[in-house]
């Protein structure tokens, strides 16, 4: 297995046997740390029984975001309280047996026979993989993260539905403000930057007052503002939204007035009212979003 990205210094196990393994075809006979930049540090412990939680405690020291964790012959797992200092720093820990058997037992619906095989190559197995029992991992929740990741999915979609609302061209970058950040915003965005910044399509990030011509995103914990000048023509854009809205407004009154209509609703048939409410909430909904991008509008001046 590789334990990096493909480049021309990775580190792989090339082979392995009772109480050696080979990284790069050079053989160690004690337990190693091995990283992704390279290095290879002697780990002080030779059996899992004499693991303790200063071992974990030393692993935390390293600059890693996941630890891919080699349990012997045997698939067996550390205490949980051994891992508080890893959990502290926001290092994973995957046991390597247990997420591979994993995977191909989530795989197996997928690819039967290819997860099959494997199963049967990479162990010693009580029954087929088509009769192993479909994982219960219990309640896996991390309200922490998930506040985070909450916050960065948010703020993407801000940022996209203001960008759409004034009808940014897809293709250009823009620069992001932020107004005001909580601690906890601000760790999120930290750790999140490069992802918001791909998927948001921003430029540059700054901190201080929203400038003249900005849209306001508010965000829990956390105001942004998105500057549009030299991106949109305002005036321009005030005009066609007023046009789409005019537009929307004389079908939304037409599909009410037919649905108000005692003699329309008595004599069609159910599927064409079905379609015609449909149709009118669809207009009702779209023409709610271009008001509010009137409005953000009216507020740039």
């Amino acid at each position: 297995m590789k334990l990096q990205p493909d480049q021309f210094d990775v580190q792989s196990i090339t082979a392995y046997g009772e109480g050696w393994v080979a990284i790069n075809s050079e053989k160690h006979a004690g337990s190693l740390i091995i990283s992704s930049q390279g290095q290879r540090l002697s780990w002080p412990v030779s059996r899992f029984e004499d693991l303790t939680e200063g071992h974990f405690e030393q692993l935390a020291d390293i600059d890693c975001e996941l630890i891919v964790f080699g349990s012997g012959r045997r698939n067996r797992f550390p205490p949980a309280a051994w891992l508080k200092a890893l959990m502290a720093r926001r290092i994973g820990l995957e046991t390597m047996a247990w997420v591979l058997d994993q995977s191909m037992i989530l795989l197996h619906p997928f690819m039967p026979f290819i997860t099959e095989e494997l199963w049967a190559t990479t162990g010693t197995r009580a029954k087929l993989l088509v009769h192993t029992d479909w994982p219960a991992f219990g309640d896996l929740t991390d309200a922490e993260a998930a506040a985070e990741m909450s916050f960065v999915t948010g703020l993407i979609d801000e940022i996209r539905s203001a960008r759409a609302q004034v009808h940014v061209p897809v293709g250009l970058k823009c620069d992001l403000v932020a107004t005001e950040l909580s601690p906890a915003a601000r760790a999120a965005w930290t750790r999140n930057e490069a992802l918001i910044r791909r998927m948001a399509r921003i430029e540059s990030f700054s901190e201080g007052h929203a400038p003249k011509g900005s849209i306001a995103i508010a965000m829990d914990g956390a105001a942004f503002a998105l500057p549009l000048a030299g991106l949109i023509d305002i005036t321009e854009e005030k005009a066609r939204l007023q046009k789409a809205l005019d537009k929307l407004t004389k079908e939304i009154n037409g599909l009410k007035g037919r649905l108000d209509n005692p003699n329309f609703v008595k004599s069609a048939p159910e599927d064409v009212i079905i379609e015609a409410r449909s149709n009118l909430e669809a207009r009702e909904d779209e023409a709610a979003k271009i008001k509010a991008a009137v409005k953000r509008l009216a507020e740039l001046g």
